[in-house]
């Protein structure tokens, strides 16, 4: 199946309390149009979770994951979106006009 998505996920290494911290860029490979957010969870299979909220197949999506120190992710996504759930990135992405595939799952 040819990539439809490109999923980028970030996270802190861990602080003193073992707290990591979460976010990603979400990229249409056709327009090139992005929708980038922070998490309060972990992406542990992220690419799976997101394309089945957004109608896609597991394998429509590339991911890409990469971990840095806190202060470099607190610095990168400082003023990103709090997207907490995979809803919420459809309701972002529905913003940009990126059309998905018929939905053919009941969540």
């Amino acid at each position: 199946m040819a990539i439809k998505l490109i999923l980028e996920v970030f996270n802190s290494k861990r602080d003193l309390n073992g707290n990591r911290y979460w976010a990603f860029v979400l990229t249409d490979a056709a327009s090139g149009k992005k929708v980038a957010g922070s998490l309060g969870a972990a992406m542990d299979g992220g690419a799976q979770h997101i394309a089945g909220h957004l109608g896609y197949e597991w394998d429509a999506i590339h991911e890409n994951t990469m971990e840095m120190p806190k202060r470099e992710f607190q610095a990168m996504t400082k003023g990103w979106p709090y997207l907490p759930s995979p809803q919420a990135v459809r309701e972002a992405f529905k913003a940009l006009r990126v059309k998905f595939p018929k939905d053919k799952r009941r969540w």
